[in-house]
This record gives C-alpha cells, sequence and structure tokens, in this order.
C-alpha cells in the first residue's frame, strides 16, 4: 500500500497532491465522513489498479501514485457540488489568466483527456495510467449518483437520514 504515497515524479508530490487536499477533498471528506471518504478513496484507488494490471499492455510496470483516487474523489465533488466554480489557471502564448468553469465542464474535460490517453496506453505509448484514471473516474461518479438519488429521496421524504433518525 505504501506505493500510493510514492508519486513518479517531484512535482507530483509537492504541487499536484499537495494542493488537491485543500480543493477538493475536504469537501467531499465533510460531505461524505471520514469513514466513507476513505472507502471512496480506496475504492477508487484499487479500481485503478486492477484495471491497470488488467489492460495495460506493461502491467508488470507497478502502478506508482494516488491518482485514480483522486479521480474518483474530483469525481464524486462534480456530483456532490455541480454549481460549484473551479478556477484553472490558463496560459495562452504570452496572456495568463483565470477561467471559472462549473464542476461538470472539468469532469467532462477530464474524462475525455482520459480517453484520449487510454489509447495511448493500450498501444503501449503512455506512461501514465491513464486506465487507473478512468477507472477512478468511474467509481467517484457511481458513488456520486448514487448519492445523489440518495438525496433526492430524503428531501421527498422517502428516507431518512441518519441525524434527523439520532434525534428522535
Amino acid at each position: 500500500m505504501d506505493y500510493v504515497f510514492l508519486p513518479p515524479r517531484w512535482l507530483d508530490t509537492h504541487v499536484d497532491e499537495s494542493v488537491f487536499p485543500f480543493g477538493f477533498s475536504d469537501n467531499v471528506e465533510d460531505h461524505l465522513g471520514h469513514a466513507k471518504f476513505l472507502l471512496l478513496l480506496g475504492g477508487s484507488h484499487f479500481a485503478g489498479i486492477f484495471i491497470h494490471a488488467a489492460f495495460d499492455p506493461n502491467w508488470y510496470v507497478p502502478c506508482v501514485g494516488a491518482s485514480a483516487g483522486i479521480a474518483g474523489v474530483l469525481a464524486y465533488y462534480a456530483f456532490a457540488f455541480p454549481h460549484a466554480k473551479i478556477g484553472l489557471l490558463v496560459r495562452a502564448y504570452w496572456r495568463v489568466g483565470w477561467l471559472r468553469v462549473s464542476s461538470w465542464v472539468c469532469l467532462v474535460a477530464y474524462f475525455a483527456i482520459q480517453l484520449i490517453g487510454v489509447k495511448n496506453q493500450i498501444a503501449g505509448f503512455a506512461y501514465t495510467s491513464y486506465l487507473g484514471h478512468l477507472s477512478g473516474l468511474t467509481v467517484g461518479s457511481i458513488a456520486g449518483a448514487f448519492g445523489r438519488f440518495r438525496e433526492r429521496d430524503v428531501a421527498a421524504g422517502g428516507m431518512q437520514t441518519r441525524r434527523e433518525g439520532a434525534e428522535m
């Protein structure tokens, strides 16, 4: 399990996986609770490892890093907070600026990028586990969709939440 905490590149350690908890995971953890958050993170990561090992032509190369779990949390975030705006730092030649888009736009764009990467990975040309990312996105999307349907049922009075039951 320690390979989850070993990033493949220095930049991943200090930028990507260090900034991630401050932007998305704290909101998802507050929304789900500690135990369900760890289940989502671990489930997304293990799905990524399994699919990577099953379909990557270089399956014997270890899958290092936590990106499949992070992808699952990002997908859940888009379902749990569909109206949230995400700021993206965009550079076009000499101009740099912020682009604010909804979490759904980011999820769809990230999903499309992973689909393109999967084609290259299966052909043996990619050293990033796009299959792992796509598997994490799938697990997070399923969990997010299930959570959205459950919230809708609770709002309609069809189900009782844990907190409501504790107050009785």
